[in-house]
Formats: structure tokens, C-alpha cells, sequence
């Protein structure tokens, strides 16, 4: 995981102090510089899901759509899956 670099000293010395939920996607982060005492206030925003996980639909808490790179993924699959299952149109020889 990369770590957070300061606004203010350009070091990886960000530690979150705390955090408040603003949705279910949504949080506001309180952070502070271990290198120059800076102390900036963020937002941390889920966009997308890469893979689903074993939760159904129905019971999650914030409706993210599916990410680009998961929908190829997913449209690939099922091209392949596809391909398997059909016979090859080809006539007989003999």
C-alpha cells in the first residue's frame, strides 16, 4: 500500500487520526503530518467495485457500480464461456 504524502513537506508521514462516516460510501478523514505537524482534512470515496464478494446484492449497504476493467472481465468470461458450449457450425464432410 503506498503511503499518503503531506500537502504541505511532501513526506509519506501521514497518519489518520480519525475519521467520520458522511455516507455509506463516503468519509471524512482528520490526518497529521508525523514530520511537520500539518494537519489537513480529507475525503475517502469508495467509486466502484473490482470484484464482488460473497455478500448478496440485496444486503449491501451503498449500490457502487461495477468498474470498467470488472465489466471486460465479466463480458470476456462470459465470450469464452460461450465459445465452449457452441458446436462448430461446420458441415460434414462426409
Amino acid at each position: 500500500m503506498t503511503a499518503m504524502r503531506c500537502p504541505a513537506c511532501g513526506e509519506a508521514a501521514i497518519t489518520i487520526r480519525t475519521s467520520r462516516e458522511q455516507s455509506p460510501v463516503t468519509r471524512e478523514i482528520y490526518a497529521v503530518c508525523k514530520v511537520c505537524g500539518n494537519q489537513p482534512r480529507g475525503v475517502m470515496e469508495w467509486l466502484d467495485w473490482m470484484v464482488e464478494g460473497l455478500l448478496p446484492a440485496s444486503m449491501h449497504r451503498a449500490k457502487l457500480p461495477q468498474s470498467p476493467a470488472a465489466r471486460r472481465q465479466e463480458a470476456l468470461n462470459r465470450y469464452r464461456s460461450k465459445a465452449r458450449r457452441e458446436p462448430d457450425n461446420q458441415i460434414p464432410l462426409f
